[in-house]
């Protein structure tokens, strides 16, 4: 089909429906929409679709035998009580239909059932519309009940003893719109029920590695208290060590004391002094260079690499403040985890 096919189509139903009623194609179109479609927003195609099925089933738009109501798919047909009507005696096989209303004990009404006759059928088509199921809480329904279901009836009964389609009656749009917005309800819920459920899943994720990298400082913590005790004892035990030997070395190697009066003077420990500097100047610079390292944020692989390397400090005065400047490192970094 040509393009120039394909539209000149559609515009036949429009002319075709506007010389039905006497009107120019333009001043049809306008009436149409202002009447049946005043709520709706609707593309030319979607009016098209809604003059073919008033064509097709021969309702007239202008007197709102068919409009046009909005839902969650587009714009759906709708047929009021006059259409349907219209619909069942304007078919040749119509052959007349009856009512029977259903009591209950106190009188009230429960349900009523149309009974509708076709000329080529033995036997009519009965259908039993249930107040309880069609009532809601509209004025119409409260104050006119029967007239309301037994609309309902006799809509059923032509549905079904004609086969009419793709047509619907006003209560029935109203229940499809109001099943469609549940079910967008409750999928938006679904998917808001899932984004939490990841978050939550990402939460005790965090939680649980805040508990693991917890857990990995309590124990270089624990680590680090026990390499301090570790070389406090081997501190205490090499000061033993080297107590006991000065006394050995006393004991075997005392030299005897010059007799009063001798020229013998006592030589100064200079010596030893310059030693005893330079160690202690040796021992600072191992701290700065121990709190220079621990400042500059170092990863653990360094910090495990310079706690081995303090383990090899000779001075338990110096090995002590070395353990105290790790110590300080780990909670510094345990109160920034948290």
């Amino acid at each position: 089909m040509t393009h120039e096919a394909a539209t000149a189509k559609p515009q036949l139903v429009l002319d075709a429906m506007a010389a039905r009623y006497g009107m120019a194609p333009d001043a049809f179109k306008a009436v149409v929409l202002k009447t049946c479609m005043p709520d709706c927003h609707v593309n030319i195609e979607q009016l098209e679709a809604f003059l073919v099925v008033a064509s097709e089933y021969q309702l007239n738009p202008l007197t709102r035998e068919i409009y046009a109501q909005n839902t969650p798919n587009g714009i759906q047909p709708t047929v009021t009580v006059d259409g349907w009507a219209t619909l069942i005696n304007s078919n040749p096989a119509f052959d007349g239909m009856s009512f029977k209303d259903h009591l209950g004990d106190n009188g009230e009404l429960i349900s009523i059932t149309c009974i509708m006759y076709r000329k080529d059928r033995n036997h009519p088509v009965e259908v039993t519309e249930y107040l309880e199921e069609c009532q809601d809480a509209s004025e119409t329904w409260q104050k006119w009940p029967r007239r309301r279901l037994r609309h309902k009836a006799m809509i059923q009964a032509g549905r079904y003893a004609f086969s009419l389609s793709g047509i619907y009656d006003p209560d029935e749009i109203e229940r499809i719109n109001q099943v469609q917005q549940k079910e967008s309800k409750s999928t938006f819920r679904e998917r808001i029920a899932n984004r939490a459920d990841n978050a939550d899943e990402k939460a005790e994720g965090f939680t649980s590695a805040q508990e693991t990298m917890a857990g990995d400082i309590e124990a270089l913590k624990q680590e680090s208290e026990s390499d301090a005790h570790q070389q406090q004892v081997e501190g205490r035990e090499a000061d033993e060590s080297a107590c006991e030997a000065q006394t050995h070395s006393n004991s075997e190697g005392t030299q005897a004391l010059p007799e009063e009066g001798s020229n013998v003077e006592e030589e100064p420990a200079r010596e030893g002094d310059s030693s005893n500097g330079q160690a202690a100047e040796a021992e600072g610079c191992i701290l700065d260079h121990v709190r220079a390292v621990l400042d500059s944020n170092p990863e653990p692989e360094a910090v495990g690499a310079l706690r081995q390397k303090c383990a090899t400090i000779e001075k338990p005065e110096t090995k002590e403040a070395a353990h105290k400047m790790f110590i300080e490192f780990a909670k510094n970094t345990a109160k920034e985890a948290t």
